[in-house]
């Protein structure tokens, strides 16, 4: 079961998960917010790398956290 995604930091819109597809057939997910379309994203480690996560509980994770917890 997948954690629950907190409302936008920002606007307290709803959040989501977003899947993508890139050139060479990779998948990726990241989690965007409906309302002001803020997302989170990975840090690139490498030129031209994909800067999205490969499974969703780690990108819920990164949307989640929280800099005042």
């Amino acid at each position: 079961m997948r954690p629950e995604l907190k409302q936008c930091p920002f606007c307290g819109g709803e959040a989501a998960v977003m899947y993508a597809q890139t050139d060479d057939g990779t998948r990726t997910i990241s989690v965007v917010c409906q309302k002001c379309s803020i997302g989170i994203f990975r840090a690139r480690l490498k030129p031209h790398e994909w800067n999205a996560w490969e499974k969703p509980e780690r990108a819920i994770e990164a949307w989640n956290r929280r800099a005042n917890e």
